[in-house]
C-alpha cells in the first residue's frame, strides 16, 4: 500500500522532472533563435541582406516576442530599400515594448523622407515622451521644428520653439530656427529682438558663425523696407550658403533682372526692378544709367527717323549705310514702327549678314508685327548658330520663351524658360517667368525651378545691347 508521504514524492518527481523538460525546451528555443540572430546580424554587416532576413525569421520563429529581433530585422530592411517592411518590423517591435525609442526614430525619418510630415512628427513625439534624456528631447524637437518648416505649417513652430526653449533658452541652433520662421510669418520686429540678442552670443566668434544672424535681421529690416539699416547687416551675413539669399536683396540684383528684361524689350518689368533697385541703393549707377536710357526710348523719334530714313537711302559708303540702318531699325523699333524696322533690318543684314543685333531684331519685330510662326522659327534657328556667345543664346532663350508664352504654348515657353543654358540676369529673369507660368496653373512652389541655392550671384547681367 502506496503511502501518503510516498504519493507526495512521486508526485512531486513528475512534477519537476516535466517542468525541467520544458525550460530545457525553453532554453534550446531560445538557444537557437539567439544563434539565428548572431548569424543573422553577420550577414547583415556583410551587405548578404536577404540571406539575413532568413535567418531573423529563424530568430524570430524561436523567440516571436523578442522586440530586439524584430527591430534588428526593421535595420535590415531598411538597408535593403524595403521601407514597408521595415515599418512594419518596427511597428511590431513597440507593439512589444512600448518605450523603446529607436523604432520610433527610425520611423520618423522614414515618415520625413516620404513626406509624411504629420507621421514623422508624431513619432518623433513618441520620442519625447520615451526618452528621458534632455539633451535628446531638445534634438527631437529641432528635428519637429525642421520638419514643419518643411511642411509649411510655419503656425505650428511657435509652441516647439517654447518647449525646446524650456531646455536650452539660448541654443544658436533654435534662435536660427526661431528668427526664420519669424520672418516667414512676417514678426520682423519679433526677429531684431531676438537677433540682437543672439548677435551677443556669437560675438567674437568666426564670420561663417555670425553671418546667420546678420543675415536674419538683415532680412527683418530688408522686409520692412529700411535698406539704410539692411545693407550692412545683410554685408555681414554675406557668407558661405548666405551669399545666394544675400544677392538677392541687393540693388545688383534687381538692377540684372532689369537689363534682362530690357534686353528682350519687356520695359514695364525692367522699370519695376529698376525702382526697387534704386530703393535699396539710391545711389547705384548702373540702375541710374539704364532708367535714364529707357526713358529716352519715350521721346518721339519721329523727326529724327524721318532724316535718317532719307540719309540711309542716299548714303553710297557700305559700312556707313549699313550702320545708318541699323541705327534706324532700333529708332523704329522701339517707336514700335515693326515693319519699318523689319524693312531696316533686311537692309542692313544685306551690307551685314552677320550684324546679330539686327538678325535678333528682326526676329522679334516680326514676332510684333503678327508673324508669330516665321519670327519664332527665325530666331530657334538663329539661337542654334555656334557662334552665339553665353550671354547671347541667353538672350535669345529668354525671348523665345516670351514668343512662346504670348503665343499660348506655355508647355514650350515652360522648356526655354528652364533652359539650363541660361545665365547670369537672364537666368533670374527666366526663372521669375517661369514661376509665373507654374503658379497660374496651379502649380506649388514645391515644383522647384532649380535649388535657389545653384543661382549664385552671377558676374554680370544682361548684355546691356538692346
Amino acid at each position: 500500500m502506496i503511502t501518503k508521504q510516498s504519493y507526495l514524492a512521486c508526485l512531486f518527481f513528475l512534477l519537476t522532472t516535466c517542468w525541467g523538460s520544458v525550460l530545457l525546451a525553453q532554453n534550446n528555443t531560445k538557444g537557437e533563435g539567439l544563434d539565428a540572430w548572431v548569424k543573422a546580424e553577420k550577414l547583415k554587416s556583410e551587405k548578404k541582406y536577404d540571406v539575413a532576413l532568413v535567418e531573423y525569421d529563424k530568430a524570430l520563429k524561436a523567440e516571436p516576442e523578442n522586440y530586439n529581433y524584430h527591430y534588428s530585422k526593421g535595420g535590415c530592411c531598411l538597408l535593403k530599400g524595403d521601407t514597408t517592411s521595415a515599418i512594419k518590423c518596427f511597428e511590431k517591435t513597440v507593439s512589444i515594448k512600448n518605450d523603446y525609442v529607436k523604432p520610433y526614430e527610425d520611423m520618423a525619418k522614414i515618415y520625413e523622407k516620404q513626406k509624411s510630415y504629420d507621421r514623422a512628427i508624431e513619432n518623433y513625439e513618441k520620442c519625447i515622451t520615451y526618452d528621458a534624456d534632455s539633451k535628446k528631447q531638445f534634438a527631437y524637437k529641432i528635428e519637429i521644428i525642421k520638419i514643419l518648416n518643411k511642411a509649411k505649417k510655419y503656425e505650428d513652430v511657435g509652441k516647439y520653439v517654447s518647449r525646446a526653449k524650456g531646455i536650452y533658452k539660448n541654443n544658436l541652433e533654435l534662435l536660427k530656427l526661431e528668427a526664420r520662421n519669424n520672418n516667414i510669418l512676417q514678426r520682423y520686429d519679433s526677429v531684431i529682438f531676438y537677433m540682437q540678442q543672439a548677435l551677443k552670443l556669437v560675438q567674437g566668434k568666426p564670420a561663417a558663425e555670425q553671418a546667420p544672424f546678420y543675415y536674419e535681421i538683415g532680412h527683418a529690416y530688408y522686409n520692412m523696407e529700411q535698406y539704410d539699416k539692411a545693407n550692412p547687416m545683410l554685408e555681414k551675413g554675406n557668407f558661405g550658403p548666405f551669399r545666394p539669399k544675400v544677392y538677392k536683396m541687393t540693388a545688383a540684383y534687381h538692377t540684372d533682372i532689369a537689363v534682362a528684361y530690357a534686353d528682350v524689350y519687356e520695359y514695364s518689368e525692367a522699370e519695376k526692378f529698376l525702382e526697387k533697385a534704386l530703393k535699396i541703393d539710391t545711389k547705384y549707377k548702373q540702375a541710374i544709367n539704364l532708367q535714364k536710357e529707357i526713358a529716352g526710348y519715350k521721346i518721339d523719334q519721329s523727326t529724327l527717323i524721318k532724316k535718317l530714313e532719307d540719309s540711309a537711302k542716299v548714303e553710297k559708303n557700305p559700312k556707313k549705310k549699313a550702320d545708318e540702318y541699323c541705327r534706324l531699325c532700333n529708332m523704329q523699333f522701339m517707336s514700335l514702327q515693326y515693319d519699318g524696322a523689319m524693312l531696316a533690318a533686311e537692309e542692313c543684314l544685306k551690307m551685314n549678314p552677320r550684324n546679330m543685333k539686327i538678325i535678333f531684331l528682326k526676329s522679334v519685330s516680326s514676332f510684333k508685327s503678327g508673324n508669330t510662326d516665321e519670327a519664332i522659327g527665325s530666331l530657334d534657328r538663329f539661337s542654334r548658330s555656334p557662334q552665339l556667345s553665353p550671354e547671347f543664346l541667353s538672350k535669345c532663350y529668354l525671348m523665345l520663351g516670351f514668343m512662346y508664352k504670348q503665343s499660348k504654348d506655355v508647355k514650350t515657353a515652360e522648356s526655354f524658360f528652364r533652359n539650363r543654358k541660361i545665365i547670369g540676369g537672364y537666368k533670374q529673369a527666366a526663372m521669375l517667368e517661369w514661376r509665373k507660368l507654374k503658379s497660374g496653373n496651379g502649380a506649388t512652389e514645391d515644383e522647384e525651378f532649380g535649388s535657389e541655392d545653384e543661382t549664385a550671384a552671377p558676374a554680370t547681367g544682361g548684355t546691356g545691347e538692346r
